[in-house]
């Protein structure tokens, strides 16, 4: 697909086109200059060139001291307009070629092809051909490539000035330093113009999250101290446990040395006793048995 702005090389063109009926001029390598006297068509073969590149507007109307290019153009033998161009872009031979099919739209037929093998070009159409090739608006060609004699008044062209302005500012017509400015102050705006903007979100957003990491990481101490403490309590727990179990055991040893100590004393003043062992247990159980004297 073709780019704008290419380098375009015209070789040949043909055309049906005003005074001009079926005539051709070839065109060599370099700069070509055509000189010859008044009305012999070299402003029409300039007009006829304009034509191939962008079109011829229909919409164009005559009045006072203008006449559009699809009356002044039409051919004098009542004819319609067409026309062929054969040129070398984009390190390839075009052939362009516009056709009349309504008188009331003169060369809107539009048809460009690759010359060796009359393929289709891909995206080049009759209503962006010469500003796809040239990368300039017709406007613009129209004010600088190519400037009729009725058309040497300067008349103001946002596109020419652009231009301009921009080969002072840059030395590159395409590319402008108050567009280029305008375009970075645009973006840098929309990041951050006082308390709105892109930044400002952000930021308010980051900060948010740092706070919610702070909070998380007060969370997280306070689950490591709740932890520690849960740990501290459990040991405290256990010894407790332990101290109880030995209380326990003191107190079960004091009961029983207590019962002993009874059980003595009992049979001290009743009498005598007797003991047998009882269920196989090692461990005597005694049966007090009470006498009287007589």
């Amino acid at each position: 697909m073709l780019c704008g702005g290419i380098t375009v090389l015209i070789q040949r063109m043909s055309a049906v086109f005003g005074r001009l009926r079926n005539e051709t001029l070839q065109l060599q390598d370099g700069l070509n200059i055509i000189e010859a006297p008044n009305e012999t068509g070299k402003s029409t073969w300039c007009a006829f060139l304009t034509a191939m590149l962008y079109g011829i507007n229909s919409r164009e109307r005559d009045k006072a001291g203008f006449i559009a290019d699809k009356n002044r153009y039409a051919p004098w033998d009542g004819g319609s307009m067409s026309g062929r161009l054969e040129c070398h872009a984009d390190g390839a031979d075009l052939t362009i070629t516009r056709a009349t099919r309504r008188q009331t739209a003169p060369m809107a037929d539009f048809q460009a092809v690759y010359t060796s093998t009359a393929s289709p070009v891909d995206g080049l159409t009759g209503t962006n051909c010469g500003e796809t090739l040239l990368g300039v608006s017709r406007e613009v060609f129209e004010r600088s490539a190519f400037i009729r004699q009725s058309g040497l008044a300067i008349t103001q062209d946002a596109g020419l000035e652009r231009r301009v302005a921009s080969l002072i500012s840059s030395g590159d017509e395409d590319t402008s330093y108050t567009e280029a400015y305008d375009a970075l102050k645009k973006q840098l705006n929309r990041r951050r113009f006082n308390k709105s903007g892109q930044l400002p979100a952000l930021e308010a957003e980051l900060a948010e999250v740092q706070q919610q990491l702070d909070s998380s990481v007060q969370l997280q101490q306070q689950l490591a101290d709740a932890l520690e403490r849960s740990q501290s309590l459990e040991s405290d727990v256990q010894a407790l446990s332990d101290e109880l179990a030995q209380h326990d055991q003191r107190e079960a040893a004091q009961k029983r040395r207590q019962l002993a100590a009874l059980t003595t004393s009992s049979w001290r003043k009743t009498g005598s006793r007797t003991w047998r062992p009882s269920d196989g247990c090692g461990a005597p159980s005694s049966i007090w048995k009470l006498s009287v004297r007589t």
